[in-house]
């Protein structure tokens, strides 16, 4: 196995050592857990994730913003579909004759209720 000589922090090298000692006391061998062999397995782990982030980052730097963005159109399209239809279907119930000589229904209170609901979830949104 070939050496390299590296610098490492203070605080690096005891958490090195913690982890040798927590193998050890769990009833590894010196063969098995020393500083080299701990130092080893951390460069391993830590080479491996650096090529696995640099991959994503080559897939994902194109793909995740056009899905971030065809997400959000979609989205915003139904929602405006949505709105769209409500609105059509509100218009032909509040046409109907019956409806408005009814004064039960008072419409003006229930769209002011509405309103300042919308108000108030716009306030804790800003805020």
């Amino acid at each position: 196995m070939p050496r390299q000589h590296i610098y490492m922090t203070q605080k690096t090298l005891n958490g090195v050592r913690k982890l040798v000692e927590e193998r050890r006391s769990e009833g590894a061998s010196a063969a098995e857990a020393n500083i080299s062999s701990v130092c080893a397995e951390l460069l391993t782990i830590g080479l491996r994730v650096t090529e696995q982030l640099k991959a994503r980052e080559q897939v994902n730097s194109d793909d995740s913003e056009d899905k971030d963005g065809k997400y959000r159109d979609l989205l915003l399209s139904e929602v405006i579909k949505s709105r769209q239809a409500s609105q059509a279907i509100l218009k032909c119930i509040f046409n109907i004759e019956e409806i408005k000589k009814d004064t039960r229904l008072d419409f003006s209170e229930l769209k002011k209720g509405f309103e300042a609901e919308l108000m108030s979830l716009k306030d804790g949104v800003l805020k």
